[in-house]
């Protein structure tokens, strides 16, 4: 980039990020597509999912042993079964503790390796992307797509998307049981059942957008963070502390508006769905006692009824915890695909050359380039340099100087004209085998967090 054109970025530094461009992906293309990036590990993710289930089944065993001990082994005073029944309880709490260990490694494990695959993925990407991608995002938004948006991604998993699909099981089986126990009472448990789901997808559709509206914000934050860090010699020497404090508070009154806004739906969802469900359950237990006065039900099979009701429940508000956290997943996702995306501007050709040792021999024919469109910085350029000769570029701020050097290693492409080194357009050449050839000294002075001979090299 030409000196003037950085000092449009800098100006830029101060007078903060642009507007936000909405993304419109589909959902479910982006749970499949997320989905593809751990189907190396469907193996730990199907014995995740098989632990959970059998947590399940073991789980509903237990209301069915409470009715028969208070229907049965009470009124028998069957001392020798309550001891069985005890014991085959306990067996049957050994067995669910197994699974859950087993439930939460292998979830664990694959929730870790998406981080690392897309992590990895999504910087060896980026590295190789031109520099215009660079010009157009900040470092801070860089930075947030690769650790906030994929750590969103993780919790998605972790934070019991998979628990959520059993519970669907088990709402599914739990309804089979309370048929079986009193069809009436299950009849009416399953008229809430749609005021439930419209509760929960109308909160799915809220928090989608908010969700990304929150990743954004936090990416501004990290921004000025990032700028007023690097920058801080700038600041303080034109006395601007004071005037980067403000914008810092203005982007992190953003966040926080942005974070309230996605609780304020949360904060109206979960509580409805309590309501319901409470109304459900104070329903099956007024009609539930009468039929026990009618002696059409048993005491015990009204407290199995209610506890299958409770777990029949349980997952729906699960579901809302999820839908929160799977569609905070979903706006990370779409943010870090948009990037995966991207196409570098400049690339290697189709069968480039590889350039193993290059005279010196550079052309500028007629070359003609533009950083903004409708602004040229070179306009039908040429330039003759012979190997061994040693030149120097002369001129004012913003003529192109930078610019030139620039070209050279294909960091921009030329709209108009080419550029020949020893006579092979520098498009016909590997990028690698260009840039072994040259040796550039930038005006920004940066070290890299490592030892000198890794900075020389």
């Amino acid at each position: 980039m030409g000196p003037g054109a950085m000092a449009r970025g800098r100006a830029d530094m101060w007078s903060g990020m642009g507007p936000k461009v909405e993304l419109q992906s589909s959902p479910w293309k982006l749970t499949v597509r997320l989905l593809s990036m751990i189907k190396d590990y469907n193996y730990h993710l199907f014995m995740a999912l098989f632990c959970l289930i059998s947590m399940s089944a073991l789980q509903m065993t237990m209301p069915w042993a409470f009715k028969h001990i208070i229907d049965t082994t009470i009124p028998e005073r069957d001392v020798n079964g309550l001891v069985w029944i005890g014991i085959a309880l306990l067996i049957i709490q050994a067995l669910r503790y197994v699974f859950g260990y087993g439930q939460r490694y292998y979830i664990s494990f694959a929730s870790q390796q998406l981080v690392y695959r897309v992590t990895r993925n999504l910087f060896e990407h980026i590295e190789g992307l031109s520099l215009r991608f660079y010009e157009r995002n900040s470092t801070g938004e860089i930075i947030s797509r690769i650790t906030n948006d994929i750590q969103a991604m993780q919790q998605a998993i972790n934070g019991g998307t998979i628990m959520a699909f059993v519970g669907l099981l088990n709402m599914f089986a739990f309804g089979v049981i309370m048929l079986a126990l009193q069809w009436k009472l299950a009849l009416l448990v399953f008229l809430t059942v749609p005021i439930l789901v419209g509760a929960s997808q109308y909160s799915a559709n809220k928090l989608r957008d908010r969700y990304l509206r929150v990743q954004e914000k936090a990416a501004d934050v990290n921004n000025v963070l990032s700028e007023n860090i690097s920058g801080m010699r700038v600041a303080k020497a034109f006395a601007q502390e004071g005037r980067q404090r403000q914008r810092f508070s203005s982007e992190n009154r953003g966040n926080l508006d942005a974070n309230m806004s996605t609780a304020s739906v949360q904060a109206v969802a979960t509580p409805a769905i309590q309501m319901i469900s409470a109304a459900g359950t104070a329903g099956v237990l007024g009609i539930g006692t009468y039929y026990i006065f009618d002696h059409s039900m048993t005491v015990g099979a009204l407290v199995a009824f209610n506890s299958y009701l409770i777990q029949f429940y349980q997952p729906v508000e699960d579901l809302i915890r999820v839908n929160n956290t799977l569609q905070q997943a979903l706006a990370a996702a779409e943010r870090i695909f948009e990037y995966l995306d991207e196409v570098p501007d400049v690339a290697d050709r189709p069968g480039a050359v590889e350039l193993v040792r290059a005279e010196g021999a550079v052309r500028m024919e007629g070359v003609t380039f533009e950083y903004e469109p409708g602004k040229p910085v070179l306009i039908d350029a040429n330039v003759d340099v012979a190997p061994g000769q040693v030149i120097a570029l002369v001129g004012h701020t913003g003529s192109g100087k930078t610019t030139f050097v620039n070209l050279l290693p294909r960091f921009y492409d030329p709209q108009g004209g080419r550029i020949t080194l020893d006579g092979h357009d520098i498009r016909d050449l590997s990028l690698a085998s260009l840039r072994a050839q040259l040796a550039v000294v930038i005006q920004e002075t940066f070290l890299f967090g490592a030892t000198m001979r890794d900075n020389i090299r």
